[in-house]
């Protein structure tokens, strides 16, 4: 093949990825579809067996809290990565792995409250069976989820 059939092969490619790339663009543009944000699994044990409709009316609710628990969680993490840090420190420092225990503890506690929080707010919105599911799930968790014997 000679340079010029390179060049105009090169051409159309190029064109056609445009094209493609553009197109794409337009599509997601213009058939948008809605942001659905799955649920959060801190609730999942407690929300799964809800049918569509439920879920539909409590994830304004579920939404809330989830954007109040995750700078708790985010926090928890931050110093449970401190403490391991200060914990392979060649001579650990014992004053500052009490202060980042505490620190942990404390965020650990204020996330508990905020999910007994939003499980009170919960309930009550539960049909007598669905509450009858939570209490099974609560002597039984699911296979894959943390049991009490796990943590």
């Amino acid at each position: 093949m000679n340079n010029s059939r390179w060049v105009i092969i090169s051409l159309l490619l190029s064109v056609a990825l445009n094209l493609l790339l553009l197109g794409v663009f337009i599509g997601s543009s213009v058939y948008k579809k809605p942001i659905i944000k799955p649920l959060p699994t801190n609730l999942g044990w407690m929300i799964q067996h809800l049918d569509s409709a439920s879920l539909s009316s409590l994830r304004p609710q579920i939404e809330a809290h989830s954007l109040r628990v995750v700078p708790i969680r985010k926090e928890m993490r931050r110093q449970q990565k401190e403490f391991n840090r200060l914990l392979l420190q060649p001579n650990p420092n014992n004053k500052a792995l009490a202060q980042t225990l505490s620190q942990l503890r404390n965020h650990s506690d204020e996330y508990q409250q905020e999910m007994h929080s939003m499980i009170l707010k919960l309930i009550p919105k539960l049909s007598e069976d669905q509450r009858r599911k939570v209490i099974t799930m609560l002597r039984k968790p699911p296979k894959g989820s943390l049991r009490h014997e796990d943590r």
